[in-house]
């Protein structure tokens, strides 16, 4: 069933009249909540046991490796079988972790261990979900409507990055972990129910690899990768951050309660303002429509996103390190949704999950970058710490711009 659409706003959401991407966009926002849930209350659980940065580090860390070796086989099965089907056996493997995760808080038997546990887990389970769930976009929607799609399930994302952290940060400052647990579970068994019964006939392309060992059908994605000079820069501009920069939000607990002294909900509201930001970039990206110069515009808003991060750690009053936050939240979203754009415009469906795998992955090691911006925290304490991880950051990203002319002239 289509939705008509009319005049420039119904343009601007025209991926809607799509019944298929509707589910889809709901399905996100359902899961967001709990990834966000999760993540808010296993740093906060993190924080109370052990109090320390290296081991909510590691922890981190943990959850990235796990969700970095599970990306590639997550896009050599959105390759070989349904995508929808993928992605609801990894919601599976997420649900059941957090419902032992809830029942542990619940009855007080909660240790460090089963944190690591946890973490592991979930982060196979992310890394499994989501290749799948970036390739389906590209089978819900016609070609010419991709990246008002990637945009608007961009802000599906960001709605529950925006919610779900001040939610969680307000349930557990109110009531403790174990309600955050527990709705967690409740969103998952949402997700999962809405992408199994809801998604119905899409048109996808899913006999791409299934004479191919595994091994192999791995190798011919990273060839066809390495083999295009902008899907490779796509795929060097994506580590970046994620190695670099996007740590500091692990770290958050320590700006919330070490810089600022404002526990719990003040970290909620920290994580919430860089959704608040995102939602703005993407929702200038929706209203905008196609922008030109989609390379040079990532090379960009990346740079002024680090930017923003390090005037954020150099603040001390709760207000403006929203507000720088907001802003850094705004270039990051625009830089990150066109980066998913382009990819999408530059790759052939034959290999999508397994590209897309590879973009994962570069997002996978962010937690790998949470390990030794934590030791700094420790040995310098939070704001010199993240000022010479976004120093360092800024210098590869104008590299990268010289170095990489193909990605400028995308």
């Amino acid at each position: 069933m289509l939705i008509r659409t009319r005049g420039y706003f119904g343009r601007s959401l025209s991926s809607l009249s799509h019944r298929d991407f509707r589910y889809l966009a709901i399905s996100t926002i359902a899961l967001g909540f709990g990834q966000w849930f999760q993540m808010i209350g296993l740093g906060w659980l993190v924080y109370e046991v052990t109090g320390s940065a290296i081991q909510l580090a590691m922890i981190t860390s943990v959850r990235g490796i796990l969700s970095t070796a599970g990306a590639p086989l997550g896009g050599i099965l959105s390759d070989r079988f349904r995508r929808k089907n993928v992605m609801v056996i990894s919601i599976g493997l997420a649900c059941t972790q957090a419902t032992a995760l809830s029942a542990l808080v619940f009855f007080g038997e909660i240790s460090l261990w089963h944190l690591y546990v946890f973490a592991a887990l979930e982060g196979l389970a992310a890394g499994l979900y989501l290749p799948a769930s970036q390739a389906l976009v590209f089978n819900v929607v016609p070609e010419e409507s991709i990246s008002n799609a990637v945009a608007l399930n961009s802000i599906s994302q960001n709605l529950a990055r925006i919610l779900g952290p001040a939610i969680a940060g307000a349930i557990i400052g109110l009531t403790g972990s174990a309600s955050a647990a527990f709705l967690m579970v409740s969103v998952f068994k949402l997700s999962a129910a809405l992408i199994s019964t809801q998604i119905g006939m899409v048109n996808e392309q899913i006999i791409t690899t299934k004479g191919e060992s595994a091994i192999g059908s791995l190798v011919s994605g990273v060839k066809y990768s390495f083999r295009d000079r902008t899907i490779l820069a796509l795929l060097i501009i994506g580590i970046v951050p994620s190695l670099l920069v996007y740590p500091y939000v692990q770290m958050l607990p320590f700006f919330a309660e070490d810089v600022l002294g404002r526990g719990a909900n003040g970290y909620g509201l920290l994580a919430t303002a860089v959704g608040w930001g995102a939602l703005v970039g993407l929702a200038w990206l929706v209203f905008a429509g196609d922008v030109q110069r989609k390379g040079k515009i990532v090379l960009i808003t990346l740079f002024f996103y680090v930017v923003f991060v390090a005037a954020f750690s150099q603040s001390r009053i709760l207000e403006l390190s929203m507000a720088f936050l907001i802003v850094a939240g705004v270039f990051h979203s625009v830089s990150m949704a066109l980066t998913n754009t382009l990819f999408h415009l530059f790759v052939t469906d034959e290999f999508r999950g397994r590209v897309l795998s590879l973009y994962t992955m570069s997002h996978g090691i962010q937690p790998l970058g949470a390990l030794p911006m934590g030791i700094a925290i420790e040995a310098w304490g939070p704001p010199n710490a993240i000022s010479l991880f976004m120093m360092i950051a800024c210098i590869v990203i104008v590299g990268v711009g010289v170095f990489a002319p193909a990605l400028r002239r995308a």
